[in-house]
């Protein structure tokens, strides 16, 4: 039975990374900072398991994975200990914060690159070089880049701190339900893909961004191939429509001051 350990894991996209990992007959380590919520993702997670009838095990951990190393090590030796070598690690730990630059405090900015730098965000570089490395034993890595998702901190922004410039550019890519994001990943993951996207504009995005990075799915690198030209006029299509909402938002800035 594989054992799957997830950070972030006991809300949002995490959570649904772990559901399908259950159904999917593996055994769950979820790792989060806040008690209350991993005992009750840990509930729902158990009882599904154990309408399986495999003997499924789901275990919980509380930890800041932006402290020091010596503490994420001593936690990830208790998860084998506790429920065997680990098959997956999915990095999912992370999270976000809406705002003009300028307005953002500094100490946000600091608690936010604790966090997904060490973490999540740090991944699609770090996974470039390591899956190189990690090919020999049989290792692979895949990355995923999510659209807005409809999680709670989404949710919990997006009608306060999230100018109304950034709904407008991201109201091109739609937003996408957590479950869909997790099922899409775990099928990736499976098939041994590299890179995860979801959404016409993700598949624009992962071919535009694609640069060396590896490709295991020989339809997507010709696609990479052949429509990568194509590709990065509509991304510069779409660039232009930006810079155009960010111009005409000054300028109605202007206007408001000057009456």
């Amino acid at each position: 039975m594989k054992h799957v350990v997830i950070t972030g894991g006991s809300k949002g996209i995490g959570r649904e990374l772990a559901f399908c990992c259950v159904r999917k007959g593996c055994n769950i380590s979820i790792i989060a900072r806040n008690e209350d919520d991993l005992k009750k993702t840990h509930h729902d997670l158990q009882a599904a398991a154990d309408r399986r009838g495999q003997q499924q095990k789901v275990h919980w951990y509380s930890l800041d994975l932006s402290k020091n190393y010596s503490e994420i090590e001593a936690v990830f030796d208790r998860i084998e200990h506790e429920l065997g070598p680990i098959h997956i690690l999915i990095n999912n730990a992370g999270t976000i914060v809406q705002g003009a630059f300028d307005d953002i405090p500094v100490s946000v900015f600091e608690d936010q690159m604790a966090l997904n730098f060490y973490t999540a965000n740090l991944f699609r570089g770090l996974a470039d070089a390591v899956q190189m490395e990690l090919l020999p034993y049989n290792i692979s890595v895949s990355v995923l880049c999510p659209p807005n998702t409809e999680t709670d901190v989404f949710k919990s922004f997006h009608g306060t701190t999230m100018p109304v410039i950034m709904r407008k550019m991201t109201a091109i890519a739609g937003i996408v339900t957590p479950e869909d994001v997790a099922i899409s990943h775990i099928s990736d993951i499976e098939n041994g893909h590299y890179l995860t996207t979801n959404g016409l504009m993700g598949w624009f995005l992962g071919v535009g961004t694609a640069g060396a990075s590896p490709e295991r799915s020989l339809l997507q690198a010709f696609a990479q191939i052949f429509l990568a030209g194509l590709v990065r006029g509509i991304l510069l299509l779409i660039i232009g429509y930006f810079n155009s909402l960010s111009r005409n938002q000054m300028a109605g800035k202007k206007q408001q001051e000057s009456e």
